[in-house]
């Protein structure tokens, strides 16, 4: 029975990889990061087509966590201690305007469409989030972590993070949810915290050994956690065949411009001359694990129903989604 288990993850694991170079390099060949190719190839495995494996997957979802853990820990060696520091008042304008102005316009859009405060509020939380791991990929990819607006960018969704999580505990609070989600939010501590060790290290001689070392099981996990992302897709909601999806394709494309507006709008925040105030915004975008964190409590708890986190899910994949090409575009 073991051996069946073991084989069947195996198999599993071996088909995210494959889907994740081959879809990785079509996006290459289409002139896109190879993140957006991982993503795709990761909604075409889960539930959203084929169904190969379960987005929820223990085993699956543990080897993500690594992977955006090994992520982070990178992007933090490859980042510049004294250039991060230089942004940090920016950095944190960004960040502050990126939760208070989403969060804010989540509630009252959810308000005005006549759901009860704490909906409004789950709503409004999981709009504030930043994906740090989705945008620290997209920069390195196109050799743009180093620039003023790429570490005024990794600055603010790290604040962005930890002004999350702190936003995560009241709501869980008030939502009474599980510990399954407590269980979440505590992964979410440990990727900011891996960002931070990798910044650490990097002041360190050996800075270059840790890099070479930590490349290969890179190279292999980063691509499972883009993969594992994509998966998380549910396209059966938004049948277009059922008369009740109308509805929820509205509420979708309200989120969504609820949730760009808010993020754009953080960029303007940045007072430094030579920025590019667009290109910030955009990198601050994608919702990715951290929203789906959020609408995961909100379902686990009974506060937000199903057609409610559909709509959420495809909000997080959406933003996750448009980042990339956009943030290619803008910094080219």
């Amino acid at each position: 029975m073991l051996q069946m288990h073991v084989s069947h993850f195996l198999t599993n694991l071996l088909m995210i990889l494959v889907s994740a170079k081959l879809f990785g390099k079509l996006a290459e060949c289409w002139k896109q990061p190879a993140v957006l190719g991982e993503l795709f190839g990761g909604v075409l495995l889960g539930t959203g087509v084929v169904s190969f494996f379960h987005p929820n997957d223990p085993g699956l979802s543990l080897a993500a966590e690594a992977g955006v853990i090994l992520l982070l820990l990178e992007t933090g060696l490859d980042s510049d201690l004294k250039q991060l520091l230089k942004a940090g008042p920016v950095s944190f304008a960004v960040a502050c305007v990126g939760v208070v102005l989403p969060f804010l316009l989540g509630v009252v859009v959810m308000r005005g469409l006549g759901h009860a405060s704490l909906p409004a509020v789950l709503v409004g939380a999981a709009l504030t989030a930043t994906s740090i791991g989705i945008t620290a990929r997209v920069l390195t990819d196109i050799g743009k972590l180093q620039t003023p607006e790429g570490q005024i960018i990794l600055g603010a969704a790290v604040i962005d993070d930890i002004l999350g999580i702190i936003l995560l505990a009241v709501v869980q609070r008030q939502a009474l949810s599980g510990p399954a989600s407590w269980g979440q939010a505590v992964g979410s501590v440990l990727i900011v915290g891996a960002f931070m060790t990798g910044i650490l290290l990097a002041q360190t001689p050996r800075k270059e050994k840790i890099h070479s070392f930590l490349k290969p099981a890179a190279g292999i996990f980063v691509p499972i956690f883009f993969v594992m992302v994509g998966a998380k897709v549910d396209l059966r909601p938004f049948n277009p065949f059922v008369a009740a999806s109308a509805g929820l394709y509205g509420l979708v494309v309200l989120l969504i411009g609820v949730a760009v507006i808010g993020k754009l709008a953080s960029g303007w925040a940045v007072w430094t001359k030579g920025v590019d105030r667009l290109s910030v915004g955009i990198g601050m975008i994608p919702r990715g694990e951290v929203g789906l964190i959020f609408a995961q409590v909100g379902l686990a708890s009974g506060v937000i129903q199903g057609p409610l986190y559909s709509a959420l899910i495809a909000m997080v994949v959406v933003t996750t989604f448009i980042t990339p090409p956009l943030l290619k575009k803008v910094l080219h």
